[in-house]
């Protein structure tokens, strides 16, 4: 017969596609047209900035790097001086650059298959290194965001089970 913790249903979840992607590139710089592909794939998860405009600057984007370097040396006493000043300007769109570059891109997105979405914010990260332009993302709390979603399920299978038998982790034996 039966006996009380002889049975256990356990859950195993699967990662929507949508939050491999975000994790994958997450923090990684990568070539314009990726981010371009990227935007373009995730365009049914993109709250802000409006998705078509992102795509047209993930598409257009362009950086100018600017640089002044001077050097004193005083003959007098040997002491030397050294000035360096580097700017970077980015925009996008057509000559005008008439479309805006964001700092925050916030996508709607569960974590895990069947759970409902939740916002979550990414950070626009570009580099120029030489002629070579990347960007890339930096996701605002990941590990929160995967918490919250557990914490919901819980919650949810707490009033359908009752709370004092469902349990995160491992149940002791």
């Amino acid at each position: 017969p039966a006996e009380w913790g002889d049975h256990r249903a356990i859950l195993a979840l699967r990662k929507t596609p949508e939050w491999k992607i975000l994790t994958e590139v997450n923090e990684k710089q990568i070539p314009q047209y990726q981010f371009a592909e990227l935007v373009e794939d995730l365009t049914h998860i993109i709250e802000e900035p409006d998705a078509a405009d992102l795509f047209e600057m993930a598409q257009t984007f362009h950086a100018h790097r600017t640089a002044d370097f001077s050097q004193i040396q005083r003959l007098s006493n040997g002491q030397i001086s050294v000035k360096y000043h580097e700017e970077i300007e980015a925009s996008a769109g057509d000559t005008q650059g008439r479309v805006q570059v964001p700092e925050v891109i916030v996508f709607k997105v569960a974590p895990f298959e069947g759970e409902e979405p939740a916002t979550i914010k990414a950070f626009l990260r570009y580099r120029l290194d030489g002629p070579k332009l990347t960007l890339g993302i930096k996701l605002e709390r990941p590990e929160d965001h995967v918490r919250e979603c557990f914490e919901r399920m819980q919650t949810r299978l707490g009033e359908e089970f009752s709370p004092d038998r469902v349990f995160l982790g491992s149940p002791r034996s």
